[in-house]
């Protein structure tokens, strides 16, 4: 539908005409630019009331925003259903595999291997607290959690990427978003085991799609992404094991980390690591200190971006 103007407006591809239980409520109508039909705009609607925690996960899980929310949207305009026994809130990250799901319906319960969903791998990698089925199921039914849960499983998306050497993926909602509906931790590190190391990513199904061609609506319901290239972790390629530096004179804690992961603001990752032999003051680093640190991809997200809020606290020494 065009605007005043004469000139169109683009907003999300129609969808079917439905209500998705995410959403939960009916929404307000929103101030939007785009011309919507009346499920987009609940969606839309959606997507601002909880603007606050999708801004404050892409800054706590290093994604960025457009992927997070692209995830939600799809899945309430796209792939509406009823609530079931595998999902249960926002995005649709499931409890169950299909053979559990199939063996409640059917009245039996399944083997324990059928809750490894990429919901339980991201707190096994590390990415969340492990809960129990039942808190997990509790904390995914709340936006709040629904969206933390989104972010966590990119943010360890990117980093196996970069673990295996790939490009930086952290801010592109197209490949964050095509793994995130097509595969979980385990399947994605054995597809990066047999890609081509430097070869490009490639989107290409419903979900991604999708995003790509509504990133103007993602935006207009969220904004645009905050973070940068140089705001992602920066990856190390090694076999695992700490690398050993030796402190030199002048060498310092912020120096050592913009020479192993780009960015000085990781000082505290190696801090943290060599806290009893460097003492109270990370401003003082003996000569001749053999200090440890740690390949980047043996953090996570959550650790990366804690290292960087706290970066700037350098000051508070003496």
């Amino acid at each position: 539908m065009p605007d005043s103007s004469g000139s169109p407006k683009p907003g999300p591809i129609p969808g079917p005409k439905h209500q998705s239980f995410e959403l939960g409520a009916s929404f307000m109508p929103v101030p939007t630019s785009l011309s919507l039909n009346p499920d987009e705009m609940q969606v839309l609607a959606w997507l601002r009331a909880f603007k606050p925690n999708i801004v404050d996960a892409e800054r706590t899980f290093v994604v960025d925003r457009r992927a997070i929310a692209g995830a939600i949207a799809w899945e309430m305009l796209e792939n509406p259903r009823g609530r079931g026994v595998r999902a249960v809130g926002a995005g649709k990250v499931h409890l169950f595999n299909y053979s559990l799901s199939a063996a409640i319906i059917g009245g039996v319960v399944g083997g324990a291997q059928d809750y490894d969903t990429v919901a339980k791998q991201t707190e096994d990698y590390g990415y969340l607290p492990k809960q129990s089925l039942e808190n997990r199921r509790a904390l995914l039914a709340t936006p709040a959690g629904a969206i933390k849960y989104i972010a966590a499983i990119m943010a360890a998306v990117a980093d196996i990427a970069g673990r295996y050497g790939f490009e930086d993926i952290r801010t592109n909602p197209e490949i964050l978003t095509n793994v995130y509906h097509g595969s979980d931790l385990k399947k994605w590190e054995e597809h990066l085991r047999g890609k081509a190391k430097g070869s490009p990513f490639k989107g290409g199904n419903p979900m991604d799609i999708w995003v790509v061609k509504n990133t103007r609506f993602l935006e207009e319901a969220v904004g645009t992404t905050d973070l940068s290239v140089s705001q992602a972790p920066v990856t190390c390629e090694t076999d695992g094991a700490d690398m050993t530096v030796t402190a030199v004179r002048g060498s310092t804690l912020s120096a050592i980390a913009e020479t192993k992961y780009g960015t000085w603001e990781l000082w505290p990752l190696i801090y943290d690591l060599n806290k009893i032999e460097i003492g109270p003051n990370p401003n003082k680093v003996r000569i001749g200190l053999r200090l440890s640190v740690r390949p980047l991809w043996r953090y996570s997200a959550i650790q990366i971006a804690d290292a960087k809020r706290r970066a700037a606290t350098w000051r508070s020494y003496r």
